[in-house]
């Protein structure tokens, strides 16, 4: 399927965009900021940093992708995004969440309750 070059210029202008989300968003929850709270629980944080490394990885294939005027199906930076969006990467962003909210609900749950009166 061929694309027209506004079609390939609007894409990379919303994949640029998603990368860069992505990748401010994970130092905000790194280290706090852009309204953004950092990830404070023990096994959230060691989570976050264990994915590090691949979330770069992943960005540096975006960003590579998102560089070149055509990309076709064959595409190593392109096989390499789709697969890690699809799988790992993805899994271990959400392990990085439940941890948290894991452990808040946990710490909640332990908190005296008080009755209003």
């Amino acid at each position: 399927m061929r694309h027209s070059p506004g079609q390939r210029s609007a894409a990379q202008q919303r994949l640029n965009r998603t990368v860069g989300l992505l990748n401010a968003s994970h130092g905000a929850l790194m280290a706090g900021g852009d309204g953004i709270p950092e990830v404070r629980t023990p096994l959230a944080r060691r989570q976050l940093r264990a994915v590090d490394g691949p979330l770069k990885e992943f960005v540096a294939h975006a960003r590579a992708v998102s560089l070149k005027g055509t990309v076709t199906g064959d595409d190593a930076d392109l096989r390499y995004v789709r697969a890690a969006a699809q799988a790992s990467l993805l899994t271990s962003l959400k392990r990085v969440a439940s941890a948290e909210q894991g452990e808040f609900a946990a710490r909640r749950s332990t908190l005296p309750r008080y009755v209003s009166v």
